[in-house]
């Protein structure tokens, strides 16, 4: 799991993120879907998981494995799978960190086309490691071992869902 360094730099931007977050609480809990992905083993850095959470009152969750290289054409094909059906009567709000796949010329392109039914929602820089789905990586991560993981990723899954 990545946990970055806070040096006194990232601290100020952290606690001027936090105050940002804080003024505009709104938009990170009300018809938002967090995505966010994760490696789980150095030896296998071409797999990983990505998981979204929404807010709305459809209260849909979802993970997926990603086998190969996690690329914007993944991450594309995850949003228009699983955050585009979200979209019921009104518009998303989409919280991602800063992981340059996020970021890209094409998934920038993605969204807007896509702006009448997903907005970005901001996430501060060096926000990355204090995703609210960081939590739920970690709790993953222990539980997983070769023989379980894939028991253990879906009894983890169950104890979190709503």
């Amino acid at each position: 799991m990545f946990c970055s360094k806070v040096n006194d730099d990232i601290r100020i931007i952290r606690e001027e993120g936090a105050t940002r977050c804080l003024r505009n609480l709104h938009q990170y809990e009300e018809n938002v879907t967090y995505c966010d992905t994760q490696r789980f083993r150095k030896r296998r850095a071409k797999h990983c998981a990505c998981l979204g959470h929404d807010s709305s009152p459809a209260q849909e969750s979802a993970i997926c494995r990603v086998k190969g290289k996690f690329d914007s054409n993944h991450y594309k094909n995850i949003l228009r799978q699983y955050v585009l059906p979200l979209c019921l009567s009104e518009r998303i709000g989409l919280v991602h960190d800063w992981f340059p796949v996020h970021r890209s010329k094409a998934v920038n392109e993605f969204l807007g086309e896509h702006k009448s039914s997903i907005f970005v929602v901001d996430w501060p820089k060096s926000f990355g490691d204090i995703m609210p789905l960081e939590q739920l990586w970690l709790e993953m991560s222990l539980k997983f071992t070769e023989e379980n993981a894939k028991l253990a990723l879906w009894a983890v899954w169950r104890e979190k869902s709503p």
